[in-house]
């Protein structure tokens, strides 16, 4: 009796962290990576065959992103929103990397600083000064006023504004006139009957 070598055979595949592979009627997975399957029947000759499986996987694609924004803004990147409150994250981008696996993108946002400023005007008692569309008088002497987008990187600067007055003026006028004339000074007219 003449027996037939053993039918021998190597499964060497590398698949996606997330894929599975049948070999033979069998699941191999990142959790059953490696193993023997018989396959009967499956030879030339009709015999048995025997398949060593060893399945590797494709290392996972990461890269980063680290964008700069202006506070209160958002970034969004495939649909997912970062913010102040949501600095961070990871953002799945199926199938992407070259070998036809999924990528893993890590965000981490930083923001630029604020820029502030102040802004001291002194002003005639009674009159009023307009900034950044808002207007200061004496029921408003101080108060922030937000520029939209006039830092030079495009984000919005705060200036705090604040009013004094210039102290009245006054003076002393003493002027001589003749019995029964006149004399007029700042639109006001003085005589006998009207004398300070």
């Amino acid at each position: 009796v003449v027996f037939f070598g053993p039918a021998i055979g190597f499964a060497n595949d590398t698949i996606c962290q997330d894929e599975s592979i049948d070999i033979g009627g069998e699941i191999f997975d990142q959790n059953n990576s490696n193993g023997t399957v018989i396959v009967p029947g499956a030879s030339v000759n009709g015999c048995d065959s025997t398949i060593f499986v060893n399945i590797s996987f494709f290392p996972t694609n990461v890269g980063n992103l680290d964008p700069v924004i202006c506070p209160g803004d958002e970034f969004v990147f495939e649909g997912q929103i970062f913010d102040e409150n949501t600095p961070n994250g990871q953002v799945l981008l199926p199938d992407a990397a070259a070998n036809g696996c999924d990528s893993m993108v890590m965000i981490s946002l930083s923001f630029f600083p604020t820029i502030t400023g102040t802004l001291n005007q002194t002003i005639c008692e009674g009159d009023s000064f307009s900034f950044g569309g808002e207007v200061f008088d004496g029921n408003n002497t101080t108060g922030n006023v937000i520029l939209p987008d006039a830092c030079a990187n495009g984000c919005d600067s705060t200036v705090t504004v604040t009013i004094d007055f210039f102290a009245p003026v006054s003076g002393v006028l003493n002027q001589t006139i003749c019995e029964g004339d006149s004399f007029s000074f700042g639109g006001q007219i003085f005589d006998a009957n009207n004398t300070t």
